[in-house]
């Protein structure tokens, strides 16, 4: 599982891509595995498109 940790998001529309835009900001990911254990932590910037 991914999980997505922000102080603010914003969600539009790019009709021209067909994409979702997610702007985080101060925002971090972590995954956790099946069980809920926690295994990584990322804040370094990065895109997530959907």
């Amino acid at each position: 599982m991914l999980y997505v940790h922000a102080a603010k998001a914003a969600l539009s529309a790019n009709q021209e891509k067909g994409q979702l835009v997610l702007k985080l900001q101060d925002a971090y990911t972590e995954t956790r595995d099946a069980r809920a254990k926690y295994r990584w932590a990322s804040q370094e910037k990065q895109s997530l498109l959907f």
